[in-house]
């Protein structure tokens, strides 16, 4: 058991030490550096301001030096900061994190309250009409790519019902009922897609777990099929789903650009368009970094989650 979560864990700090290395240095071979956007267009000629700011912002030093100065102040919590704003990257995940968090989990919340008992139904009545009904529902969802969604329900609820907003955040300090009317437009755009994925999943493997001997057993000494469905059969089926769930949550973290510039909500997806536009390299390289952190942790506890609920894989059988 300890050698498996040693394992795991080196293997954790292993990804976030790849990822660091090929974020530096693939942002470093883009064409430019921040002298293009510090110095005004009139003074770029000058040599002396040009290498002055250079200096300062240790651009002149190897690319190996800034790497391991960047990742000797990482180590202990330290991203750096903005050359453009001198703003910590630590104060702009505390002010973008939040948004961004919330948006996650209310997507993966409205995700799975449709997608596990539409699974559960679409297996229990395999091929009858209303499980050719929920997966051609299903197909479409996973057609649709998340922003057309927004648009659409953009156009109907806010535009034509009027019922929610169709941009903007409001703070949960500021107003709850108005932070969570505006999370549920965004929400429900990203959530289309996972609900696909994750009532499919649950659907194939509840097939498969209903045709066990002890569901058999089970449906042979009486039981109700609620019973057995919800007891006996939903457990065993939801270790993918726990798995996806985990990896959604973390490729949501960094996935919500395209949606977060739709409807206008200041997340990190924005922070790290806004990042790229303005060759903001410091920002580029901490969000990413953060965003693989959160991935990497997410992945690991998902491996825990699996190691506490299966027994064979604590006794080594799988």
């Amino acid at each position: 058991m300890q050698k498996l979560i040693a394992a795991r864990l080196l293997r954790a700090v292993a990804t976030l030490f790849a990822v660091s290395v090929l974020t530096f240095f693939m942002v470093d071979l883009l064409p430019g550096d921040l002298g293009d956007i510090l110095i005004p267009a009139e003074q770029q000629n000058d040599r002396a301001i040009v290498e002055q700011l250079r200096e300062e912002l240790g651009l002149n030093d190897p690319a190996f030096v800034r790497y391991g100065n960047w990742l000797k102040d990482a180590v202990t919590g330290d991203l750096g900061e903005s050359a453009i704003t001198r703003q910590p990257v630590s104060t702009l995940l505390s002010q973008r994190l939040p948004i961004t968090l919330q948006l996650t989990l209310f997507a993966i919340g409205f995700a799975l309250i449709f997608a596990v008992p539409l699974g559960i139904i679409s297996a229990y009545r395999q091929g009858r009409f209303s499980d050719r009904a929920i997966s051609g529902g299903l197909q479409l969802g996973l057609s649709i790519p998340n922003f057309v969604v927004g648009v659409f329900l953009i156009w109907f609820f806010a535009e034509r019902l009027g019922w929610l907003p169709a941009t903007g955040w409001t703070r949960l300090t500021e107003s709850v009922s108005g932070n969570v009317k505006g999370v549920i437009l965004p929400a429900v755009s990203l959530a289309l897609v996972d609900m696909a994925v994750f009532s499919r999943l649950i659907r194939a493997d509840m097939i498969s777990t209903l045709q066990e001997n002890y569901v058999l057993s089970a449906k042979a000494k009486g039981m109700s099929d609620r019973f057995i469905l919800a007891r006996h059969a939903l457990r065993p089926s939801s270790l993918s789903l726990i798995t996806v769930v985990g990896l959604n949550i973390g490729s949501l973290l960094g996935g919500t650009v395209v949606i977060e510039q739709l409807f206008a909500m200041g997340g990190i997806g924005r922070a790290l368009i806004d990042a790229i536009t303005k060759r903001d390299y410091v920002v580029i390289q901490g969000l990413t970094v953060f965003i693989a952190t959160v991935y990497v942790f997410i992945n690991m506890t998902v491996d825990f989650i699996y190691i506490a609920v299966d027994p064979r894989i604590r006794s080594g059988r799988t």
